[in-house]
């Protein structure tokens, strides 16, 4: 099976959700509305909405969001929401994934935000993403984020090891093999079972042209040729020691392949500010996106 070239486009559409009832806390004697935000961001994305948060208690007196961040997604998917939840201790307002926001719309713990979508506000989301989030007629989330999804690698080790850029799937095993060493991972995957493995692993099984839910969303079709062959493909990846069965760093975070524990490693666009600033420290955000942007276009040419 051949893999796309570039990026693979797959829509991880991070999304924010707001509690149909506030904190016990929400209200003091002063009518001030104290709502507590809850993330997973780390670094530059931290300081954004740190920033917007900022920003918005500013701007007016009636509501104070207090916000913080766990930093790591599988952390804070797995562990930290369900067990806050679970404790009646939950933040008013967080952000979550489509595969993950359902589990929370049917617990009924989710606001209507519908009367909030005006006449054209719809028109400003892709239609998809408002789908996502769409229950019985009522928008329960707020779509923000659509991330783009690729094969990043060293060069440099792809090349002291005379190794192509892989293009099928037989070639990203074989270059995942010959790249793996005592110290080094051939390609670093998710591993712990949750909605980032099922959003990596997702486009193994379209480009064989396999999908989980029949068209009309009312059949299985996971048990079929098309999805066995791709679970093979990803299967083959761990079974035969190219990709680790246990990461020491998470595997959305692109230090796997920035800090050269990893040759390759298959992960979203937000990588890239991150790689800029390990492998480009030193230089101005405009020499290091053209330096980006020379090798990003170096790969397509080579690929046409």
């Amino acid at each position: 099976m051949r893999l796309t070239k570039g990026l693979y486009v797959i829509g991880f559409v991070l999304i924010i959700v707001l509690l149909s009832a506030c904190s016990d806390d929400a209200a003091s004697d002063s009518d001030v509305v104290t709502l507590k935000f809850m993330d997973f961001h780390s670094e530059g994305d931290q300081e954004f909405f740190e920033g917007l948060v900022e920003e918005y208690n500013e701007m007016q007196d009636d509501v104070k969001i207090e916000y913080s961040t766990n930093g790591n997604l599988t952390e804070y998917t797995n562990t930290q929401l369900p067990v806050a939840f679970a404790n009646n201790e939950g933040p008013d307002i967080f952000m979550t994934s489509p595969g993950d926001f359902q589990k929370y719309a049917d617990a009924g713990i989710l606001a209507d935000l519908s009367p909030y979508f005006k006449e054209g506000i719809k028109e400003d989301f892709l239609p998809a993403s408002l789908e996502a989030v769409t229950v019985d007629g009522k928008i329960l989330a707020l779509p923000f984020e659509l991330e783009l999804l690729g094969l990043y690698y060293n060069k440099t080790m792809l090349d002291e090891a005379n190794v192509d850029v892989p293009k099928t799937w037989d070639e990203l095993l074989a270059a995942a093999k010959k790249l793996t060493t005592d110290e080094v991972a051939g390609i670093a995957l998710p591993t712990d079972k949750g909605t980032y493995l099922n959003f990596v692993w997702y486009p193994f099984m379209w480009q064989n042209g396999g999908e989980v839910l029949s068209e009309d969303g009312t059949q299985s079709t996971f048990n079929t040729p098309e999805v066995a062959e791709a679970l093979d493909a990803w299967g083959a990846l761990f079974q035969e020691g190219a990709a680790p069965s246990k990461l020491q760093i998470d595997p959305t975070d692109i230090s796997n392949l920035g800090g050269g524990t990893a040759a390759m490693q298959i992960v979203g666009t937000w990588a890239i500010p991150m790689l800029e600033s390990v492998m480009f420290g030193g230089m101005t955000g405009e020499e290091a996106a053209q330096i980006a942007h020379e090798k990003i276009q170096s790969v397509l040419d080579s690929q046409n």
